[in-house]
């Protein structure tokens, strides 16, 4: 009884199985596998053997096509332009200081503006310049031009030439001298502001020990009417203002003694007055000097 009732058991279990791997052929009871079995056999061939996982555009999953990112949006980089672009580097935006401000060699002025002087030993020969020295009313630097103007009273008597060179200082350089009316008396000058002055500043080296300023002069005016006299640091060192007018027929040299001004910054002033009577060719200086020892 029990043999009877699993031998059924057992043919069913087998053509489950057969099922499960294949066909079964009704000819012959024997199994087709499955990707072998012909059109019409009953198998359902519209199944797809795997899902398709890919992911839907439209709806998040599944579909045909894959998803790419939107290209009608742009990225953020072009949109919005780089930083570096939109603001101006700094050293364009702001001019560098050296542009804007002159450098200080152009701001001070040249020597011929009148600078604090030079060191001794030197010699002024004034081709060049006016050797640094500052002037008021009739001084004059330049080129000697004399020719008998407006001002001159007799004959002047000018130089025919600078002691050397082309070039001098002089109580004009074109003309005779102005009839100023600063002589007061001879000698005796009571007011230096209405002057016409010459101002020579320089150094002396500490190690010296001795200093002599040296100058030519020509000088061509009324005397005791019209007269000189030169200050060393605010002092009268020498005067032209005594003795009776005679005709100059050369350059002169003249030496002062400086040496009380060792290692001293010193200032010399040339002073000049005229009357408002005779005015003739007038004061002339060239190659001035500062040396140690006194000139030959």
């Amino acid at each position: 009884m029990r043999v009877a009732v699993l031998c059924p058991l057992l043919t069913l279990l087998a053509l489950c199985n057969a099922c499960a791997s294949g066909g079964l052929n009704p000819s012959d009871g024997s199994v087709t596998p499955l990707d072998q079995a012909p059109p019409g056999d009953g198998l359902d061939r519209d199944v797809p053997a795997s899902p398709d996982l890919r992911p839907d555009p439209d709806h998040g999953a599944g579909g045909d096509l894959p998803w790419t990112p939107d290209k009608t949006v742009p990225p953020p980089d072009k949109v919005v332009p780089p930083p570096d672009k939109a603001v101006p580097p700094p050293d364009k935006a702001v001019p560098p200081p050296d542009k804007t401000v002159p450098p200080p060699d152009k701001a001070v002025p040249k020597p011929d503006a009148g600078p604090s002087g030079p060191v001794a030993p030197f010699t002024l020969d004034f081709e060049q310049n006016n050797g640094g020295l500052g002037a008021t009313k009739d001084w004059e630097w330049g080129k000697l031009a004399f020719s008998a103007g407006v001002n001159c009273d007799g004959t002047p008597t000018p130089p025919p030439a600078p002691h050397s060179g082309t070039h001098c200082w002089g109580t004009k350089l074109n003309d005779c001298y102005s009839p100023l009316g600063n002589a007061a008396n001879s000698c005796s000058n009571q007011n230096l502001a209405d002057d016409s002055v010459l101002t020579l500043t320089f150094s002396i080296p500490a190690a010296w020990t001795d200093a002599y300023l040296s100058y030519w002069e020509w000088t061509d005016y009324f005397l005791t009417y019209d007269w000189s006299e030169v200050y060393v640091q605010g002092k009268i060192t020498r005067q032209d203002c005594s003795a009776a007018y005679t005709k100059p027929v050369s350059w002169v040299r003249r030496v002062l003694n400086l040496k009380q001004q060792v290692g001293k910054q010193v200032t010399v002033e040339f002073h000049f007055m005229a009357t408002t009577v005779v005015q003739y060719a007038g004061w002339y200086l060239d190659d001035i000097a500062v040396t140690q020892a006194p000139p030959p």
